[in-house]
């Protein structure tokens, strides 16, 4: 089994509520949520979250969270596909993808436009682009990704970023390799 402790946990069991609850998941299982025992079990591994947000059954967030797909088209043809996820008073842009199809539509506009008029709709005052470069350095893999979202004026701050805490290390390695065998961030 795999501990998570010393964190937050956003629960959906009676309504939304962040709590303190630990985490342990058994293969691809949750096995418990709850307070810290005074008893541990023997586990495989601990993850110190260090306060950290972790979302038990993330996966299936989709049913529970303030979440929109958007999808951008052409001639009933996908271009460009997002997932936004709105909170009380912002809206972030989350995931997203496009094709390299049809670039000169610019579908990737058309779909910010419609997640921020869809944040608007929802109440939101604030419109969260999530993550660019590390720098604006033209030799940086994610540097159209910066450029992309610069040209939508507002703030850049600066955060700690995101952080995986993978359940399985061997499928995590296959994929972190095939992700910089990828075409994408990495051409």
């Amino acid at each position: 089994m795999i501990r998570f402790f010393n964190g937050r946990t956003l629960t959906m069991a009676d309504g939304v509520s962040v709590t303190t609850d630990e985490v342990w998941t058994d293969g691809d299982k949750i096995a418990y949520i709850g307070p810290t025992p005074e008893t541990l079990p023997a586990f495989e591994r601990q993850i110190d979250l260090g306060g950290d947000l972790v979302m038990p059954g993330f996966k299936n967030a989709h049913a529970h969270a303030g979440m929109s797909f958007v999808r951008s088209y052409a001639d009933d043809v996908p271009l460009a596909a997002m997932f936004l996820v709105m909170s009380a008073h912002r809206a972030t842009y989350l995931y997203g993808a496009s094709s390299s199809e049809k670039r000169n539509l610019m579908p990737t506009y058309a779909l910010q436009w419609e997640a921020i008029r869809t944040a608007k709709t929802n109440s939101c005052a604030e419109y969260d682009l999530f993550g660019v470069a590390p720098c604006p350095d033209p030799s940086h893999p994610m540097y159209g990704l910066y450029k992309f979202k610069q040209g939508f004026g507002g703030e850049l701050f600066r955060q700690m970023g995101c952080w995986d805490y993978p359940l399985n290390e061997e499928r995590y390695d296959v994929l972190r390799a095939c992700e910089m065998r990828s075409k994408g961030y990495y051409r």
